[in-house]
C-alpha cells in the first residue's frame, strides 16, 4: 500500500522500473502510466478470474478442476484487510 501511494506521489522511479524489467523504452511507459493503477488490493474479480481459468490449469496438471467453492477458500484477503488496519 505504501509503493502505490508512493507511485501516485512520484512515478519516476516506477516508470524506470517497469520499462527496465519489460525492456521497454522509457518514453513508452510514460505514454501508457495514465491507463496502469496499482491499487494495492485484490481485484474484485478474483474469483471470477480464478474460476475461468481453472478448468485451462486443471488440464495441464491432469487432474479435475476445482469448483468455485474450493476456488474461493483458496483466495486470501487478510493480509490486504490487516494492512489496512494497521
Amino acid at each position: 500500500m505504501a509503493a502505490s501511494r508512493q507511485l501516485r506521489i512520484d512515478p519516476e522511479p516506477g516508470m524506470n522500473l517497469v520499462a527496465k524489467t519489460a525492456g521497454l523504452d522509457l518514453q513508452t511507459v510514460r505514454d501508457a502510466w495514465p491507463y496502469l493503477i496499482y491499487p494495492a488490493t485484490l481485484a474484485t474479480d478474483t474469483l471470477d478470474f480464478c474460476d475461468a481459468i481453472e478448468p485451462w490449469i486443471a488440464a495441464l496438471q491432469d487432474r479435475t478442476p476445482r469448483d468455485r467453492t474450493t476456488l474461493a477458500r483458496l483466495i486470501d484477503d487478510s493480509v490486504v484487510h490487516d494492512a489496512r488496519l494497521a
